[in-house]
């Protein structure tokens, strides 16, 4: 039977396996190690090292989630999806979370792309939750604390659940058939990967999804292909009104809410053969 010692040493070395010492570490000489490969001397330390704990005399989960959130806001310096992840466990946080995994096992980690140390503060998380919100209310543009809010205001109950979590794997579908044809990979094509960029094409197809015009992922795909060849060559988007509006779109202030829905408005336009330019 393996007793409490062994096993909290299993999970400490699997989690610095996929968590290394940082680079930056205040002791150079272990920059970069596993748990498994530190010093004998580092380890002992590490299992000597005394924790203060506070005991709290409740189980009423509000109090506690609301100590665990004032403890990290003030010590930890966690990022505010973080918090969320800490803060709320109901209906919407769990489709979010559950919906991030389905977009990992469909894409992997390029589609959207997100860096490692992004992904670690759960910024691939925040983006599906505003996906979902997108699907639910159309584009948007939330402020963290907007955001907190729209976690609170769905996390006992959220009504739109079955209906927006249908929708979302029914786009995930659509975007897989797009991204195995040809063009999709080329160079040109990458800069759909992006954050800004892949909101955009999510909420074309959100938009074309809902008034039942999917585009034939071939022609869709030869489409994106001229859009996004125009929009990356400086001189192509000389004279194309479109192709320099989703350019500046996506350049600066990409959250913008006016600036997302221009760039969903050029690719949905792009994507039904109609004129963008």
């Amino acid at each position: 039977m393996v007793d409490g010692k062994q096993r909290l040493t299993t999970i400490f070395e699997f989690a610095n396996e996929v968590f290394p010492v940082a680079e930056d570490s205040i002791l150079p000489r272990l920059a970069g190690s596993s748990f498994s490969s530190l010093p004998d001397d580092v380890k002992k330390a590490f299992w000597s090292y005394q924790f203060s704990v506070e005991y709290l005399p409740t189980t009423d989960e509000a109090t506690l989630t609301n100590v665990f959130d004032r403890i990290n806001r003030n010590v930890a310096r966690l990022q505010r999806q973080e918090l969320r992840h800490a803060r709320f466990g109901g209906a919407f946080a769990s489709a979010v979370e559950r919906l991030n995994y389905h977009l990992i096992e469909k894409f992997g980690f390029d589609l959207p792309r997100i860096a490692l140390s992004s992904r670690r503060q759960m910024k691939d998380v925040e983006l599906v939750a505003q996906l979902l919100l997108l699907l639910e209310n159309g584009p948007q543009s939330f402020s963290q604390d907007e955001l907190d809010d729209a976690y609170g205001a769905r996390d006992e109950a959220w009504d739109a659940a079955e209906e927006v979590e249908s929708g979302f794997r029914h786009i995930v579908s659509l975007l897989s058939t797009l991204t195995r044809e040809s063009s999709w990979s080329t160079p040109v094509m990458r800069r759909l990967r992006n954050q800004a960029d892949f909101y955009s094409l999510f909420g074309a197809y959100a938009q074309l999804s809902s008034n039942a015009r999917e585009p034939n992922p071939a022609h869709a795909s030869e489409r994106l292909y001229e859009l996004m060849t125009t929009v990356a060559d400086e001189k192509l988007r000389e004279g194309n009104a479109a192709a320099e509006a989703y350019f500046n779109a996506a350049r600066s202030a990409s959250n913008d809410l006016r600036q997302r829905r221009r760039r969903i408005e050029i690719v949905t336009a792009a994507l039904l053969d109609e004129t963008w330019g």
